[in-house]
């Protein structure tokens, strides 16, 4: 099956996201399903690798770890993979329970309510890293 690697654009090029798929039209619908900043995505660049599905997830790793796409997390910052990983681990079955009772109420999927409460938490990271980002004001 054809893989592809492809890379997402904002308007003033910054690079937001890599990723590979075999479908990328169905996988950009994922995206503006998914992906609270695909709004930003201005355009797109899709490549077809001419290899199996575990070369492309080398290729993948490779373009994310030197391209650094803001939006990726997996491979690109180690801050973020941690916390992934440290939520995760110290959910508590009391913790699942909740998550099982909000996710019946809500009819929201166990996978979306814990993807969307990361991408709300790496929001966070990321305005927090803006705002560390800019100079301070000269004190008077």
């Amino acid at each position: 099956m054809n893989q592809y690697i492809y890379r997402l654009y904002a308007s003033n090029d910054q690079l937001l996201y890599i990723g590979i798929t075999n479908d990328p039209n169905r996988r950009f619908k994922d995206h503006t399903n998914q992906s609270r900043w695909y709004s930003l995505v201005v355009r797109h660049d899709t490549r077809r690798l001419d290899c199996d599905e575990n070369e492309a997830k080398k290729v993948e790793r490779n373009a994310i770890i030197k391209e650094k796409p803001l939006h990726n997390v997996i491979h690109n910052t180690p801050a973020e993979e941690k916390l992934t990983r440290t939520i995760l681990f110290r959910l508590t079955d009391e913790d699942f329970e909740r998550i099982d009772n909000v996710c019946y109420t809500t009819r929201t999927s166990k996978a979306k309510f814990i993807r969307d409460s990361l991408n709300a938490a790496y929001d966070l990271i990321s305005e927090s890293r803006d705002i560390l980002k800019k100079p301070k004001e000269e004190e008077v």
